[in-house]
C-alpha cells in the first residue's frame, strides 16, 4: 500500500478545514466589527462642507447670452437687476473678499 507522504507543506483543504472549524467564531467578529463601524460612521460629527462661488466672466450683462437675442435694450436691463445681476466688478471684488486665500 502506498502512504502519503507527509512533507510539511499545508494544502489547500487545510486552510479551507481551519476556515470551516472556527467559522462561528469568525462571523460573530466579522459582525461586531461591521455593527461598530456602522454605528461609529453614524455618530461622528460631519466634518467636510464644500462651498463653491460661479462667478461670471465680464463681458457685460449677458444672463447666460440671453441678452444677445433681445438686443441691448432696458428689458434686459431689468431682467438682470431682476434675477441679482449687478456690477461684474462689484461681484469679483466680492468674491475675492469671500475666497479662502485672501
Amino acid at each position: 500500500m502506498a502512504e502519503e507522504k507527509n512533507t510539511g507543506q499545508p494544502k489547500f483543504s487545510d486552510y479551507l478545514y481551519i476556515l470551516y472549524k472556527w467559522k462561528k467564531l469568525l462571523f460573530i467578529n466579522m459582525f461586531i466589527i461591521i455593527v461598530g463601524a456602522t454605528v461609529y460612521s453614524f455618530l461622528i460629527p460631519e466634518q467636510f462642507k464644500a462651498t463653491s462661488t460661479v462667478m461670471v466672466s465680464q463681458g457685460g450683462n449677458n444672463i447666460g447670452g440671453l441678452s444677445s437675442l433681445i438686443g441691448n435694450s432696458n428689458i434686459a436691463s431689468l431682467g438682470a437687476q431682476l434675477l441679482g445681476g449687478s456690477n461684474p466688478s462689484q461681484d469679483v471684488i466680492f468674491g475675492i473678499l469671500s475666497s479662502r486665500t485672501a
